[in-house]
């Protein structure tokens, strides 16, 4: 677990990147029932959006909240 902020903040990237990238393609290959390159060209234009979000969300809020 990171031990100072800038640890923090480098696993929150990594985190929210990786969960957000994986998360996003998974939704998507549901939504389209199949892998294709239609998934791939959708799973990557709502990647930059979700991706902002997660990390606002876990940066200002949620680690506010799990730190006490």
């Amino acid at each position: 677990m990171p031990q100072n902020k800038r640890e923090s903040l480098i696993y929150t990237v990594l985190m929210c990147f990786v969960m957000v990238f994986w998360m996003s393609y998974y939704n998507v290959i549901l939504m389209y029932g199949g892998f294709s390159t239609e998934v791939l060209a959708a799973g990557w234009l709502g990647f930059p959006f979700a991706y902002v979000f997660a990390m606002c969300c876990d940066w200002f809020l949620i680690s506010k909240l799990a730190n006490g």
